[in-house]
């Protein structure tokens, strides 16, 4: 899966080197939200929001976000 940069990429297939996975994604944000406790007071609502969903790889994602940020702020 890739998510398109530019409306015209909508469309067609993403060239590998601008696509950006799901995990890339995922490691990224985690990465920037344990990065510092600054970012608790925007963590914690998306956190929230997320716990609130029925999908479960949103709610796993949640759980593997909230843990990493208990343990590094």
């Amino acid at each position: 899966m890739c998510f398109p940069r530019t409306a015209q990429e909508q469309h067609c297939r993403c060239p590998r080197r601008y696509a950006i996975t799901r995990e890339a994604l995922v490691d990224a944000l985690e990465r920037t939200f344990t990065s510092t406790s600054h970012f608790a007071p925007h963590f914690i609502p998306l956190a929230l929001d997320k716990l609130s969903s029925s999908v479960r790889s949103a709610l796993a994602l949640s759980f593997s976000l909230i843990q990493s940020f208990l343990q590094c702020c």
